[in-house]
């Protein structure tokens, strides 16, 4: 049977808009959405997508994550500041505390039960915070390059990664070298507990990890959900994450 691949959902606040012209009605709702390059992603590899809602009921998240035999942590806004560190400095531009509270639970669960996670940007973000690691709160500040590169289609190439030969990242893509796309501020600081960086950037940024002993996560900053709308390369991640899913089963 196909894996069940929980992936969490974007928080939508009561005060914004999912487009320029809603239901009036809609206004004072809170939404939890989803782009479909992920849901497209997921069934292209193999497996079967299930939104996570943003609900902060954890004995219902709990009994949601048992019943998922991987997760897909999304991209999206910002995480909280305060989670790895003891002062803002300002830079972080717009986190919701539901979607942190939901999502941090989330990635103990699945830390703790070794069930398979893939990370994407702020899912890659999210994962090395909840093991104890750092983010750079802004990245030109911290003297990077820009990541934010959003001039382009969101599927087209920016800059290249550097990947660790000897990494199951590495044999996922075959190559030391790729191009990817970039859509961030933020980036990892320092690692969490554990955890090995297997690709960076030009200017030494983290670009993806993972555990050395242990196959369950894995985690990535770009975007290959976007990239395999027109990509077939980008397609293999998710290949890979359902394989992981099938064999933890």
């Amino acid at each position: 049977m196909k894996p069940l691949i929980g992936i969490t959902t974007n928080y939508i606040p009561a005060n914004n808009y999912l487009r320029e012209k809603v239901h009036m009605g809609a206004k004072r709702q809170e939404f939890s959405a989803l782009s479909d390059d992920y849901v497209r992603s997921v069934v292209n590899a193999g497996g079967i997508p299930v939104m996570i809602p943003q609900h902060a009921d954890f004995e219902y998240l709990a009994v949601l994550l048992d019943r998922l035999d991987g997760v897909l942590l999304s991209g999206g806004d910002d995480i909280d500041p305060l989670r790895y560190s003891d002062r803002s400095s300002g830079k972080t531009v717009t986190s919701h505390p539901v979607r942190d509270d939901v999502e941090f639970f989330i990635a103990k669960h699945i830390i703790e039960n070794k069930k398979p996670v893939l990370g994407i940007c702020r899912g890659f973000q999210l994962l090395n915070v909840a093991l104890g690691g750092t983010l750079h709160e802004d990245l030109k500040e911290a003297g990077f390059m820009d990541h934010s590169l959003t001039y382009s289609e969101r599927y087209m190439p920016v800059h290249s990664i550097f990947i660790e030969e000897k990494s199951r990242f590495f044999d996922v893509h075959g190559v030391s070298k790729l191009m990817v796309n970039s859509l961030h501020h933020q980036g990892v600081k320092d690692l969490g507990e554990g955890l090995i960086s297997v690709a960076n950037s030009e200017d030494g940024l983290c670009e993806a990890f993972e555990l050395p002993n242990d196959d369950y996560l894995m985690a990535v900053q770009w975007h290959p959900e976007m990239m395999s709308y027109k990509y077939d390369e980008f397609l293999k991640i998710f290949k890979k994450f359902v394989e992981v899913c099938n064999n933890h089963k």
